[in-house]
């Protein structure tokens, strides 16, 4: 009976992968990982540079016309600072 247990036992070795496999199965995972995470931040800086060239442009609305819209609001703003 000890002779079936211990070929069962060398058996279910065999199926396990050895410790150089594991290291190559997580250095891939982690590889694949920092891949992910570096087109993340990729794709976050297009997105900062988008923004920023956006808005570093000119509106094309003058100063005259802004301070007119702005005029618009004034009422508005005032309710507003007396409702809280």
């Amino acid at each position: 009976m000890s002779e079936a247990k211990s070929a069962i036992d060398a058996g279910s070795l065999d199926v396990l992968p050895n410790a150089k496999d594991l290291m190559k199965q997580i250095a891939l995972r982690e590889a694949e990982k920092a891949s992910a995470e570096m087109k993340e931040r990729s794709a976050a800086d297009a997105e900062k540079k988008a923004l920023i060239e956006k808005f570093s442009k000119a509106s094309g609305v003058s100063d005259e016309e802004a301070q007119a819209g702005d005029r618009n609001y004034q009422p508005c703003r005032q309710e507003w600072s007396n409702f809280g």
